[in-house]
């Protein structure tokens, strides 16, 4: 399977049954008219981000927030550039809902880390 093909599956299922929003973050580079080059994105940055809206337990005070969720899709031969390692190493470290995902379980894993 293709990694645009994971990821469409995956966030279809992460997006429609478990409360998330997703966006999809697509990858270029495009030139200025005085040939300055733009970045679409960061390099190594997730392929999809958004958030999962979780209501806080009464021990939390009983707020609601949101978290970031990032997933970096990956096809089931796909390679991690140390580029994304740091920026999923980073998210998760600040408490963000971030990982990497050859299926859909896993992009699951990764949303409902923090379900009781």
């Amino acid at each position: 399977m293709l990694e645009d093909e994971i990821k469409a599956r995956g966030c279809a299922e992460v997006t429609q049954k478990h409360d998330c929003v997703l966006t999809n973050n697509p990858n270029g580079v495009f030139y200025t008219r005085d040939a300055r080059q733009i970045r679409t994105k960061p390099k190594g940055y997730p392929d999809t981000t958004g958030w999962k809206s979780i209501v806080i337990t009464p021990q939390m005070v009983g707020l609601k927030i949101a978290l970031f969720v990032a997933i970096e899709w990956k096809s089931l031969k796909g390679v991690k550039s140390p580029e994304q390692k740091q920026w999923i190493k980073r998210m998760q470290d600040d408490g963000c809902l971030a990982g990497f995902a050859k299926s859909t379980e896993e992009a699951v894993a990764i949303v409902r880390r923090l379900d009781q």
